[in-house]
């Protein structure tokens, strides 16, 4: 749960820019899941042009994925990303859904935190796609 006491400004901002398989929010993908973005920080320049992305974090931020398969349940976190991507190996997708295969669709959640983990971004990133 994200801490709403701490004032806005001192939570990271959410990243900017997410792609999966290098498309902006597609409704489809096929084979193993990858997601990118670029970071967001309110410490550089900022420009409303490219939504304020920057090639370095705010300090001490870090981002969090969440995987649900197709029966709505968790399937997969990932923790402690200080990076911009993360690929969702096909492998470790059908141990992890228990479906003995891949899952025919995905919801898929960014969180952004302090890696204190008391105050997170207050956008979180959440999105659909089937899999053909």
């Amino acid at each position: 749960m994200i801490a709403r006491n701490p004032p806005r400004f001192a939570c990271p901002y959410c990243p900017t820019g997410v792609t999966f398989h290098d498309e902006s929010y597609p409704t489809t993908i096929s084979g193993e899941l990858t997601v990118s973005w670029y970071h967001r920080n309110r410490l550089g320049a900022w420009s409303y042009v490219n939504s304020g992305w920057t090639s370095a974090p705010e300090p001490n931020t870090e981002h969090e994925i969440l995987v649900y398969g197709e029966l709505g349940t968790l399937i997969h976190t990932e923790t402690e990303i200080t990076g911009t991507s993360w690929i969702y190996l096909e492998a470790d997708e059908w141990l992890d859904s228990g479906l003995e295969r891949l899952n025919t669709h995905l919801r898929i959640k960014i969180r952004t935190w302090n890696v204190a983990r008391t105050c997170g971004a207050i956008r979180e990133i959440e999105w659909g796609v089937e899999r053909v």
